[in-house]
């Protein structure tokens, strides 16, 4: 059988080839797109190659065809030319393009639960290569991915073509080294018990030193009794969704052939946990998706799937390229050279000589404001910082961010805080 599909009995120009001893199963196209299931030992991959027509009313097929794959539910990547940009920044030189043609491409992205694949090379893909002021370059190449990791998209250099080719490499590495940093999940706060654990353990630690050790000391004891805390009260979040979602579906099975009152009430009972469990999980979700913007009945744990999978592959270091010139390319490479890189750094001697700036600096603090510098603050100082922090903002170095110390301590009295302490 010949590893080869095409568009072309619909007027499409795509042409998708792969190698032997991969599975692969259509499961819908048309003039603009093919969409595919690739099936190997790793598991399986759902395809869309989109070749997209200029015209955005032609387009809306397109558009209707992938909501209609989304719901297939698993990996899934969408690859190539949508002649179509996203927004006007996406472009140089030229006409503005028709906003409703945008917003309408938008829009299917979001409904589709997808993401924008960050892509290697130069952005504007493509050139209508006219000359002068008449030259203009677009953005009309990109790869939108759902729940999917482990891949390097390129845009190569543009030769016989108008547009850049676009390489997508996939990769199943996903090495770890050490353990997890600690992070407070601002779901806990939600729990009924959560400040009455946090409490208890505060005042159990008995740490000896100055207000500032022992603030770090009992953040260390909180650390060890959180992470407990966390596996025996939540566990795995989706785990629970998933037991939970199987019960109310029984329940109403049940109820269906002989109503029962009691019946009914743990159904009513299911949906209230299932509904508190899957707000915990958005909650975490859109956590670790760094995304401010949730909001109360608005289920987006597609989209934060996939721009947590996104920021851990930005965050993978691939390659590194050393002093010499030479690059290493697999994960023990670079973790072996950015162990030796930093033991280097941190044990040379370099001797820097100091400037001497008594003569260029005077004196500009008064005698008021330094005793203000030291002194303790305000209670409303503390309540005005505390409510200057950005809700979403990233936790410090120990793990705990804006949501442990405004639902702890943003309520504490000045003359309470040396007792906190």
């Amino acid at each position: 059988m010949p590893c080869v599909f095409s568009n072309a009995d619909m007027d499409g120009k795509i042409w998708l080839c792969w190698k032997q001893g991969i599975d692969m199963e259509a499961v819908g196209h048309n003039n603009q797109c093919i969409s595919v299931l690739f099936t190997d030992q790793s598991g399986s991959i759902l395809t869309s190659i989109v070749y997209a027509k200029c015209s955005y009313l032609e387009r809306r097929a397109l558009w209707d065809h992938l909501c209609g794959v989304s719901a297939v539910g698993i990996p899934w990547v969408v690859i190539g030319d949508f002649n179509v940009i996203r927004s006007n920044e996406e472009r140089v030189g030229g006409n503005s393009r028709l906003r409703m043609a945008m917003d309408e491409f938008n829009c299917c992205i979001h409904s589709c639960g997808l993401i924008e694949w960050r892509l290697e090379g130069k952005q504007l893909s493509w050139c209508n290569g006219r000359q002068g002021l008449a030259r203009s370059w677009a953005k009309l190449d990109r790869i939108l991915v759902n729940n999917f990791g482990g891949a390097v998209g390129r845009l190569l250099n543009r030769r016989t073509s108008d547009h850049s080719p676009i390489v997508l490499q996939l990769s199943s590495i996903n090495n770890r080294y050490g353990s997890s940093p600690f992070r407070f999940q601002n779901m806990w706060t939600l729990h009924l018990g959560f400040l009455t654990l946090v409490e208890n353990t505060w005042k159990s630690s008995r740490i000896q030193g100055n207000g500032l050790e022992i603030l770090v000391g009992k953040h260390k004891k909180l650390k060890l009794v959180l992470r407990s805390w966390n596996k025996e009260v939540f566990g795995h979040v989706d785990n629970h969704i998933l037991k939970l979602e199987g019960k109310v579906e029984l329940l109403e099975e049940y109820l269906q052939q002989n109503f029962s009152y009691e019946v009914d009430a743990d159904l009513t009972m299911a949906r209230n946990d299932l509904e508190l469990w899957a707000h915990r999980e958005e909650i975490r979700l859109a956590q670790q998706a760094k995304k401010g913007w949730l909001e109360e009945g608005d289920q987006n744990s597609k989209f934060f799937h996939a721009v947590i999978i996104q920021r851990r592959n930005q965050a993978c270091v691939k390659q590194m390229r050393l002093p010499d010139g030479s690059t290493l390319d697999s994960p023990e490479m670079v973790h072996e050279g950015a162990t030796v890189y930093f033991e280097q750094f941190m044990t040379n001697d370099v001797e820097v000589e100091e400037p001497m700036l008594e003569d260029i600096i005077q004196p500009v603090l008064s005698l008021q404001d330094i005793e203000g510098l030291t002194s303790l603050p305000m209670e409303q100082e503390v309540k005005d910082a505390f409510l200057s922090i950005n809700v979403n903002s990233s936790p410090g170095p120990d793990g705990f961010g804006y949501p442990f110390f405004f639902s702890i301590l943003a309520g504490i009295l000045l003359d309470r805080m040396l007792w906190v302490l």
